[in-house]
């Protein structure tokens, strides 16, 4: 079985914060069509958070 703390320590500084930037792309693909997926109080708040800054941020 493939161990993810071994793959992850093969990458290089730059490979990780590209997987990061990856990542936070697709959390905030994802949430920001929250409605359907989440309950509505929860996608009323996630479409007026900043997604946008999650990406900016990594």
């Amino acid at each position: 079985m493939d161990n993810p703390i071994s793959k992850i320590n093969q990458l290089t500084y730059l490979e990780v914060v590209d997987k990061i930037i990856e990542l936070n792309k697709d959390v905030k693909d994802f949430w920001s069509e929250a409605l359907g997926c989440a309950p509505i109080e929860a996608s009323n708040l996630l479409s007026k958070s900043r997604l946008d800054w999650l990406v900016s941020l990594s």
